[in-house]
């Protein structure tokens, strides 16, 4: 038992600063960018179709690439994030929540894509 806490301890080191940063990092924008005043969150709802990309995790590989928003009831907005995997022949899915960094009419908003968390 001891033999498998020592091989698991520089797992869950690694997992738990992993972690740290993530959920230390500023919500804000880069420097020199200013978000959009006048925002209206109504008219962003619904489906969005991906018709170029900067390659990312989720979508490396995905066809068909979709990210849906809508309304929670607790103010922020929800994400879904849809794509076609061709090699698996399997739809991927990513759920995430989006909350404005301040007033909802600047288009300012911390995204998380984090779900439960075994360690």
């Amino acid at each position: 038992m001891k033999g498998i806490l020592m091989k698991l301890w520089p797992v869950v080191t690694g997992v738990a600063i992993a972690l740290t940063l993530v959920a230390c990092k500023s919500p804000t924008p880069p420097k020199g960018v200013q978000p959009i005043s006048g925002f209206d969150a109504s008219r962003y709802l619904g489906k969005w179709y991906e018709v170029a990309r900067l390659e990312n995790r989720f979508e490396r590989g995905l066809e068909q690439v979709t990210a849906t928003y809508g309304k929670r009831s607790d103010g922020g907005i929800s994400v879904l994030n849809r794509g076609y995997d061709p090699v698996k022949n399997k739809w991927n899915e990513s759920e995430g929540k989006a909350y404005f960094t301040g007033e909802p009419t600047t288009a300012a908003l911390k995204v998380s894509f984090l779900g439960s968390v075994w360690i």
